[in-house]
This record gives structure tokens, C-alpha cells and sequence, in this order.
């Protein structure tokens, strides 16, 4: 488990090298966001690759009960989910906002899972 959690952590720098990348280009928040979930869930299909069939069972039937997906949200589950939530608040300001929001959690490490595996970031 620790393998693939380091492999994971180095997606994630990769990740933020490319967001930095998009950015400067001029790239959309949406354009950014949707890259990032893709890779993400990527990262999700190939780490559970090495995990047991028990291992996978129980994140793919949280995910399907949660997300109607075994992977996780996409970027417009994410969106319509977020925007819903700040509209009922009345807090939406706009768009590029929830796109923003999206990347930034997308990018967040579970400290605890990292301490756990005896992992620094």
C-alpha cells in the first residue's frame, strides 16, 4: 500500500507542474479542473490495479452509492454539486470560482493516510 501511495504522491507533483503550465498558457479554470479530475480518477483506475479485488469492492460500492460511478465524481458531478451547495448558501459568485475550488481539492493530500504509511510529502 505504501508503493502505491508514493506512486500517487508523485502523480501529484506532476499534476501541479501541469496545472502551473496550463495556467501560464492561458488555460480556462474549467479547462484546468476538468484535467485534473481526469487525472485523478486515472491515477484512482491505476492505483486500485494493485489492490485486491476485496480492496477495490469497497471503494467502487462507496463511490457507486455516493457518485453513481465505481471511480469517483467527474469534473461536472463536482461542479453542478458545488454550485448547488454555494446558490443555497448565497455564496455563488461565479463559475470560474467552483472551477478554482475544484482544482484546489482535487490537489489535497490526506496527511493522515501519508503519516500512517510512514510517508512525507
Amino acid at each position: 500500500m505504501q508503493n502505491v501511495r508514493k506512486d500517487y504522491l508523485e502523480a501529484s507533483k506532476q499534476l501541479e507542474i501541469d496545472i502551473k503550465r496550463m495556467t501560464s498558457e492561458g488555460f480556462s479554470k474549467e479547462d484546468i479542473a476538468k484535467h485534473v479530475v481526469d487525472a485523478r480518477n486515472q491515477q484512482k483506475v491505476t492505483a486500485r490495479a494493485d489492490m485486491t479485488a476485496e480492496e477495490r469492492a469497497g471503494l467502487e460500492a462507496r463511490n457507486m452509492e455516493k457518485y453513481d460511478n465505481p471511480i469517483g465524481p467527474d469534473s461536472q458531478w463536482l461542479f453542478s454539486k458545488t454550485k448547488k451547495k454555494l446558490i443555497k448558501e448565497g455564496t455563488y459568485i461565479n463559475d470560474d470560482e467552483i472551477w478554482s475550488s475544484i482544482i484546489k481539492k482535487s490537489m489535497k493530500k490526506d496527511d493522515v493516510i501519508n503519516t500512517l504509511l510512514g510517508l512525507i510529502h
